[in-house]
């Protein structure tokens, strides 16, 4: 056979939009779930593909300075850092990704050092502890003026970050900063810093009085992306709110109920999304502040959630708390940050709550197409706890006709058929078509079915079968799954070992294709 003449319509593509294309990967971090690679090896494979190509990159210096990635950094001589390094001549430099040896963090202090004038992104994450080997002055560069500094972004063991962290940055000199996110920086940022009315995403720790960080954020007016880390009583509040009217990302940290009074004193714009992470005190300990809490939280999550209804959510619940939030997953940018709410609510107050009354009776509800489930076990699973009560209230309230695909694992249908019983459990999610499992079951006895079977079964029996059962995001091994052959009509996706997606459709009479432990099926 003869090569064809005909070019392919990319090698037609002029260079100034090849090197675009080439510089628009350099943004798109690796993210393993999405079968992403980073942008250093996306890089490398590029630049082989021909020799016009490997022109291109070699002869861009600003592609290279943008990939600084510790991510793919891990060699153990610094041969390879040095060579993308020298590629990135004099170029801005984007410095990222999680630092996990200490042949990386020397490599890294010394480059930094070195090269601070020019780095427009550092974003790291230190993973070593408790790094005894690092002292302050190796990372006396943050002292220096840093001209060109846009994101900054520190994530590293509390106790090192407390030894090595200056007290005064960039000698009040970085005209460029927008982003400052040293996570549970050790001390206060004065409030006349030079740079601080130029940020658009900022994290306050608990360094901060309330005093401090109210005046920090009247201080911070172009904010549109906040975090704040909050687990002490917050009691001397602002004489007026602080109006952040381009805000449209809020995220607390730490003691919810604690937060409360941020969420008050703060009016962001109509469109902001909020995310609260941390602990839930329960409304006994704290009934007058938990109706508080809640009242601020809906007076974010509705809004947000009328104007851009998800198709996927996650819930989590347990014992103690729901977690709602948003579930879609997209490419990670270094640049781009994404929204994603998020709320906790108390288990036992959601029969009572208006909130969650507002959300589910409204057409917001009919948009989700997908749900992410987890569920905690109760000890007391008879009828009269109102654990229960709640578990079922939640679980009937969110079993919107629009949902046709669960994603769960074995342990939570488990906890289903123990605590909601199989005949509430068979009448929820009267429309789902895919069942998609996360975990399977670790062990079962000889007579012990997996849970997802006896889900299968109770589905199938009660006139609503699953059609599709997704194997393919599983996270742990796959075992032999020949049993599923009774299930006639039933087609199984997974994922082989070389990445390719394949599937059987059960009763076509060969069930070894189940069987994942042989040899014959991975080759399959």
């Amino acid at each position: 056979m003869q090569p064809s003449s005909v070019n392919s319509p990319i090698s037609t593509l002029h260079e100034d939009v090849l090197w675009k294309i080439f510089m628009e990967n350099t943004g798109f971090l690796v993210d393993s779930s999405l079968g992403s690679k980073g942008p250093l090896i996306t890089a490398r494979h590029c630049s082989q593909v021909c020799s016009r190509w490997r022109s291109l990159f070699l002869s861009s210096p600003s592609i290279w300075g943008r990939l600084i990635d510790f991510g793919d950094l891990r060699q153990k001589t610094d041969d390879w850092r040095n060579e993308v390094v020298a590629r990135s001549g004099e170029a801005l430099l984007w410095v990222y990704g999680s630092i996990q040896s200490s042949e990386q963090l020397h490599f890294l202090l010394i480059f930094l050092k070195k090269e601070w004038k020019r780095v427009q992104i550092l974003d790291i994450e230190e993973s070593i502890y408790p790094g005894t080997s690092v002292t302050w002055h190796e990372w006396a560069f943050l002292k220096a003026p840093a001209p060109k500094l846009s994101r900054i972004r520190i994530s590293m063991p509390y106790d090192t970050r407390k030894r090595i962290m200056p007290a005064i940055l960039f000698k009040n000199d970085a005209p460029c900063l927008e982003d400052f996110r040293i996570l549970d920086f050790p001390h206060k940022i004065p409030t006349n810093t030079s740079w601080l009315p130029h940020l658009t995403s900022v994290a306050l720790s608990e360094a901060f009085t309330t005093e401090k960080m109210f005046a920090a954020l009247e201080a911070m007016p172009q904010l549109v992306y906040l975090t704040v880390k909050i687990w002490n009583e917050i009691r001397h509040l602002p004489a007026r709110k602080v109006v952040l009217p381009n805000l449209r990302m809020l995220e607390t940290n730490g003691d919810a109920l604690n937060a409360t009074p941020i969420l008050q004193w703060v009016a962001p714009s109509s469109d902001c999304c909020l995310s609260t992470w941390g602990r839930l005190r329960t409304p006994i300990q704290a009934a007058e502040e938990y109706e508080q809490y809640e009242s601020a939280v809906k007076s974010y999550v509705v809004p947000y959630c009328f104007l851009h209804p998800s198709s996927s959510l996650r819930l989590h619940l347990d014992p103690v708390y729901l977690i709602l939030a948003d579930a879609f997953r997209s490419l990670r940018h270094i640049i781009q940050q994404p929204r994603q709410f998020q709320m906790m609510l108390n288990t036992r107050s959601l029969p009572s709550s208006l909130l969650l009354k507002e959300l589910v009776s409204s057409e917001w509800l009919s948009h989700v197409s997908k749900l992410e489930l987890g569920v905690g076990r109760i000890i007391d699973t008879t009828a009269y706890n109102p654990l229960r009560a709640s578990y079922i209230y939640v679980l009937q309230a969110f079993s919107s006709p629009s949902i046709t695909t669960l994603h769960t694992g074995d342990s939570d249908l488990f906890r289903l058929l123990e605590i909601v019983g199989p005949d509430i459990l068979s009448s929820l999610f009267p429309n789902l078509i895919t069942l998609g499992l996360k975990f399977l079951s670790k062990s079962r006895g000889p007579e012990t079915e997996f849970p997802h079977q006896q889900f299968l079964r109770l589905r199938r029996e009660t006139g609503s079968p699953i059609s599709v059962l997704d194997l393919s995001d599983l996270w742990d091994k796959k075992k032999d799954m020949g049993y599923l052959e009774e299930h006639t009509g039933l087609l199984v996706r997974w994922k082989a070992e070389d990445g390719r997606v394949d599937e059987y459709v059960c009763g076509e009479g060969h069930p070894e294709r189940l069987c994942f432990s042989t040899d014959a099926n991975r080759n399959a």
